[in-house]
């Protein structure tokens, strides 16, 4: 990831109101962010945050109440229709559900926004045949979206959002339609293009394993709030909010304690998860702990692990134990039950 001195995208105070039948909806309000130069940068939050609305508010498809959308040092918000126009082209786009024009053909369809800019035919199809190698899919340059599937229908709309060569690529939801393997290969063509065109990507999703997978940063966002925000890994190893807590922590239902003892829950990073840090504190101490739940995830390519675990009743015992656990790094949190 490249970094430079000013954010490429900028959003200052932005707020989205809908008025309407069933009364005043605040769906953003106050939001703060910035995305740097060449970042994969996630925003998740579940079904109702605010973040369909906010990444439409971004290319202004959806035009905010108040606040400010700087891209790459323009303010969009007070442009005429047509320098708003021109801005846009800096900004491509894929929906989860690929809106791509059923009349036309794979290399139609990614002509369609240089034709909309006047680009000669014979120029739009040559880059159009480019961008179909890019993703993968020369070999399917006459074929209907009728005759693709949707991980092939998601490649043909992710080379058409390239098409005017933006700087931002907004990402829609655009995993949630697929399936596993995939999602697996539409992220992973994501980075390369991320890393290979120097192309900023913003990532809207529900789902944490697609920000565990790409993302550099994220933004939790709740109830038209920016609840957290910060690196991926520092977001998965220590959230701070509520709303984090829900997205990253895997259900405790059926979690069995005994005894008095307190429960804790522990993250490992990158190196600790190869360490039998837990069975080397039992075996320093002689005191059984009760393990109640344990995972692994793979962030930007580096293995983080979570344990929730019961310690021993004696509370001085407890203390000497957590003190083991820090010492090496280890980042523990008492468990409310």
């Amino acid at each position: 990831m490249e970094n430079s001195s000013s954010p490429i995208i900028e959003l200052r105070k932005l707020t989205k109101i809908f008025e309407g039948a069933a009364g005043r909806v605040v769906a953003l309000q106050d939001i703060d962010l910035s995305v740097e130069k060449g970042e994969i940068f996630g925003i998740i939050g579940l079904s109702g945050a605010g973040k369909s609305t906010l990444v439409r508010c971004i290319n202004l498809l959806e035009r905010p109440t108040s606040g400010e959308i700087l891209i790459d040092g323009t303010e969009l918000t007070g442009l005429d229709e047509k320098s708003l126009r021109r801005e846009r082209q800096q900004i491509g786009m894929i929906f989860q559900s690929f809106n791509l024009l059923m009349q036309r053909n794979a290399v139609d369809n990614i002509c369609f926004p240089l034709e909309l800019i006047g680009t000669p035919r014979e120029q739009a199809k040559k880059r159009a045949m480019e961008l179909l190698e890019v993703v993968g899919l020369t070999d399917r340059a006459a074929a209907y979206p009728a005759q693709l599937s949707g991980g092939q229908k998601q490649r043909v709309a992710i080379a058409r959002a390239l098409a005017t060569n933006p700087k931002v690529l907004l990402c829609d939801e655009a995993t949630s339609a697929l399936d596993p393997a995939t999602t697996q290969q539409i992220l992973k063509l994501l980075q390369e293009i991320n890393r290979d065109m120097d192309l900023t990507v913003v990532m809207i999703t529900h789902e944490m394993r697609v920000i565990q997978e790409i993302c550099h940063r994220v933004a939790i966002l709740e109830g038209g709030f920016v609840q957290e925000m910060g690196r991926v890994e520092d977001v998965f190893l220590n959230p701070q909010s509520d709303a984090a807590k829900k997205l990253i922590y895997p259900s405790d239902r059926g979690q069995e304690t005994f005894g008095a003892g307190s429960r804790y829950r522990l993250s490992f990073g990158e190196g600790a998860t190869e360490e039998p840090i837990v069975a080397g504190m039992v075996l320093e101490f002689g005191a059984a702990v009760n393990i109640l739940s344990a995972n692994t995830q793979v962030i930007d390519g580096q293995t983080f692990g979570q344990m929730v675990i019961q310690l021993p009743d004696n509370t001085a015992l407890a203390a000497r134990m957590l003190l083991y656990l820090r010492q090496r790094g280890v980042v523990v949190q008492e468990e409310v039950v």
